[in-house]
């Protein structure tokens, strides 16, 4: 018999009725459980517990999602808070999400698709008044008291991948502003283009129209080029023969001097 275990079965034996209140019998359970005081243990349960409620469905990449942030202060839940309670308020978070998205969007089956887990560490500033200024007025000091949180975020999917519903002074909307491209595609495969001779010719008519013009301008962008290249040279003629009259000028006036 360990020491411990000698000392209480000797008070007990003195004093039987002293310990009453803090004896535990054989077989007996308590409702005391013990609490989570490792940071490490708190993120595996979140992990675990999210995990458990993933969807299994691949490939919804595109499919529409929300985002939800819990932001936990670790210094109410570390040795405050046990497994069982730890896991209930896990699960009852994200049952709220669900059951708040689901109540605006109805048509849609939310399931968690992804999350992520982050400490982080924030301030928290009180001002207190610690006495009067010379002036009279109040001096005010600034308390900074640092406190760690856990920030859990979580991503829910659609994995019907339904539309948004619009709403109208509360009542969902039957009007719809936007239409779905994917449904515009389906659409578009199930209906063969009907034509019929009239349209065509008169396809064909302003096909030839089109290739008229297209010839037209392709022949004025030659002629504008052309246009250009004959100017060019022009300008170079002109400055060519500016050139030579300026040498002729001062060639005749050197010979004055010299005369």
């Amino acid at each position: 018999m360990s020491i411990i275990q000698a000392y209480k079965e000797e008070r007990r034996r003195v004093s039987p009725m002293g310990h009453r209140n803090n004896r535990v019998d054989d077989g007996e359970e308590t409702n005391v459980k013990a609490k989570i005081l490792d940071l490490t243990k708190l993120k595996d349960l979140v992990d675990r517990v999210i995990t458990h409620h993933k969807t299994t469905v691949e490939d919804a990449d595109d499919f529409r999602k929300f985002t939800q942030v819990w932001d936990v202060n670790l210094q109410n839940i570390l040795g405050y808070v046990d497994e069982p309670t730890w896991i209930f308020m896990i699960e009852s978070y994200i049952e709220w999400c669900i059951d708040c998205k689901t109540a605006i969007q109805p048509n849609g089956k939310w399931e968690i698709y992804s999350y992520e887990i982050l400490q982080e560490r924030r301030i928290r500033r009180e001002n207190h008044t610690v006495g009067k200024k010379t002036d009279g007025k109040a001096d005010v000091l600034e308390l900074k008291t640092p406190y760690d949180v856990l920030c859990i975020g979580i991503q829910f999917v659609d994995i019907k991948n339904e539309l948004d519903m619009a709403y109208e002074m509360g009542r969902p909307s039957t009007r719809k502003d936007s239409f779905d491209p994917r449904m515009m595609q389906e659409m578009m495969k199930n209906v063969s283009p009907v034509v019929d001779e009239k349209q065509q010719k008169k396809l064909e008519a302003q096909e030839a129209k089109l290739a008229e013009q297209s010839k037209l301008i392709n022949q004025l962008k030659s002629e504008q080029k052309r246009a250009a290249a004959e100017q060019q040279k022009t300008n170079e003629l002109m400055a060519a023969l500016l050139s030579e009259i300026k040498e002729q000028k001062s060639g005749r006036s050197a010979s004055t001097r010299k005369k």
